[in-house]
């Protein structure tokens, strides 16, 4: 989701399970903490982490053998 769209709908908590370190802004690549925005929110991350990344890792794994 987009950080900008959070800030500016006034999220209160952004929850999610598993991190995306090479681009998922909110605690990979950008440190909110850092940025000057008009709205800060709290972040819950893990949450069923383990599941979540068997889901993601096993969706782009098939779309890797459906591409061959």
């Amino acid at each position: 989701m987009c950080v900008g769209v959070m800030i500016h709908a006034r999220v209160e908590c952004f929850v999610y399970g598993v991190s995306e370190p090479k681009f998922g802004a909110v605690e990979s690549i950008l440190n909110l903490e850092e940025v000057r925005v008009p709205h800060r929110f709290g972040v819950l991350s893990g949450v069923l982490e383990h599941d979540c990344r068997k889901l993601m890792q096993d969706f782009f794994k098939y779309r890797r053998d459906e591409m061959m």
